[in-house]
């Protein structure tokens, strides 16, 4: 599946927070690539960057990939 330009630009959010490359359906949480400080800073600039509500309790719901990330911020904005 080709990447849109909304999930290129989580994407980007994303690396800048792992400073690593990260595949679009890598898993976040899961390997350890985010460890869970590091998905509430990543999910308050979502908050800030894109204006929708990225609740703490539901981290592992939506911040399983950057797929699933940028899927839940598409449909709440």
């Amino acid at each position: 599946m080709a990447m849109s330009d909304f999930e290129a630009r989580v994407l980007r959010m994303v690396e800048g927070v792992t400073l690593k490359k990260v595949d679009l359906d890598e898993p976040l949480l899961d390997s350890g690539l985010v460890d869970s400080i590091s998905a509430v800073d990543l999910a308050l600039q979502m908050e800030v960057e894109f204006g929708v509500d990225m609740p703490a309790e539901r981290i592992h719901e939506y911040m399983r990939t950057v797929r699933t990330l940028a899927d839940h911020v598409a449909s709440h904005r």
